[in-house]
């Protein structure tokens, strides 16, 4: 529940904490090299150096990716931005995610900001607020960026007030994993991809999921969908947060109706494993419970994997609202511009328009672990083709459901106060799937407690 990115349990980060700036010379390729504490890219010396004839640098802070392969793609892509733009050279210093905000801080505190950050693990709000971070707005509608370029939602998220402060880049979104083997030996029919498609909604999940559950041994679902705050109610057509009016609405009927069915699906028709079921499948083995081969269905966020033993595909999310399908949600990492001099500034912007191109564009998602780019147009292409090339599956139910459904949250995770409330709703949240709470008393307490902690208007 924290303020970070949801990956549905499905990606495993490293343990261990270390620093390293990934560096590339104009005609160097991806040279490693250690980085001094605060020092990678920041402080307005290098301005006057750059006037001088020397190259600007640019110190780009991001947290540690998911693996060492997802590092070499980045160390790659900065190797080749900064081969194509010896004007301005990045170096890219990765640290673990909990240091990111240490970092932002300390480096802001010390009069040398750094020039820009990704978003995947922080609210940025606060950071904003405090005079960190530089304003976008002006730079994206002096080049006509405002329209259309970019996934309206993936904007959203990175906007406070109609202010962008981020740049949108790679988009998380959700899907259903579908096991063709066993719903063809149950004789069903394989889910739509397309969120349009109403024939898909949660009653036809649940009664594929009892055809496929096979006593304790083979489930339908490997978890139960909708059970989460993000997403519960948007199943139902309903999400937890009205930003306009500045409102909770985890107490609406149809928000509660999608927790209940949630819980009911784990519960009272039990097609969903127990901790100790789920242990069973495993067997001990350390990998996603969706490839035991014993999983029929699950909901996912990003999930890319080798081609398992079984045919698999991705499926849309389903839906028993009115209107467009909005079920789900999507996560659009950020890039955040620091407090620095206009030169800097400058620089810095020159470096995130080349993300504009569709190929830099796919590669930095693919580097994210993502199958969807921001970019509205060619920026999905080379992604979506890596992750079938990898997985075996078709990833359009990714991009279809970006397209789709709302940012995350709604609009609550755009505000300074959300991680201090989230502390206090992470209780709530524990008693309401533990059954130590019913669906309509968490609902009502959970909205009082939004509504206060976010200043209802």
């Amino acid at each position: 529940m924290q303020a970070v990115e949801r990956e549905a349990g499905w990606r495993q980060g490293r343990a261990g904490t270390r620093r390293r700036a990934l560096t590339a010379a104009a005609g160097g390729v991806g040279v490693v090299a250690l980085a001094a504490c605060g020092q990678a890219g920041s402080g307005s010396g290098e301005s006057a150096g750059a006037a001088q004839g020397a190259p600007v640098r640019l110190g780009f802070l991001i947290k540690e990716r998911s693996s060492p392969a997802a590092e070499d793609l980045l160390r790659q892509l900065v190797a080749d931005h900064n081969a194509q733009n010896p004007r301005v050279q990045v170096d890219a210093e990765i640290v673990a995610g909990t240091e990111v905000n240490t970092q932002l801080t300390a480096r802001a505190a010390a009069g040398t900001p750094q020039d820009f950050v990704e978003s995947g693990g922080f609210a940025w709000v606060g950071f904003a607020e405090r005079g960190m971070f530089t304003e976008l707005t002006p730079m994206f509608k002096r080049d006509k960026l405002t329209d259309g370029v970019f996934l309206p939602e993936a904007v959203s998220i990175n906007s406070k007030e109609g202010k962008i402060w981020g740049w949108p880049s790679s988009v998380s979104a959700d899907a259903i994993a579908v096991n063709l083997d066993l719903l063809d030996a149950a004789g069903l029919k394989a889910p739509p991809v397309n969120p349009d498609d109403k024939s898909w909604t949660m009653e036809r999940l649940l009664e594929y999921a009892q055809k496929l559950t096979k006593g304790r041994e083979q489930f339908g679902l490997g978890n139960a969908v909708g059970l989460d705050f993000w997403t519960a109610g948007t199943f139902f057509g309903q999400g937890p947060w009205d930003d306009t009016a500045r409102k909770a609405l985890t107490n609406t009927p149809d928000y509660i109706k999608g927790l209940q069915f949630a819980l009911d699906l784990r519960d009272k028709f039990r097609v969903v494993p127990t901790a100790e079921e789920s242990a069973n499948l495993l067997g001990g083995a350390r990998t996603p419970l969706f490839l035991t081969g014993k999983i029929a269905m699950q909901g996912v966020g990003p999930f890319i994997i080798d081609k398992p033993s079984f045919r698999w595909a991705l499926t849309t999310l389903p839906y028993s609202g009115t209107g467009k399908n909005i079920s789900g949600r999507q996560w659009a990492h950020g890039i955040f511009m620091g407090a620095v001099p206009a030169a800097r500034q400058d620089a810095t912007w020159q470096v995130l328009k080349w993300l504009l191109k569709p190929e830099q564009a796919g590669r930095y998602v693919v580097m994210n672990g993502h199958a969807v780019s921001a970019l509205a147009k060619g920026g999905s292409d080379l992604p979506q083709q890596a992750y079938k090339d990898r997985s075996g599956a078709d990833a359009g139910a990714y991009l279809l459901s970006a397209r789709a459904s709302r940012a995350s949250g709604w609009g609550l995770l755009n505000y300074a106060s959300y991680n201090d409330v989230d502390r206090e709703h992470q209780t709530l949240w524990a008693d309401l799937i533990n059954n130590r709470m019913a669906a309509g008393e968490y609902a009502q307490r959970a909205a009082d407690l939004w509504n206060r902690g976010m200043g209802k208007k």
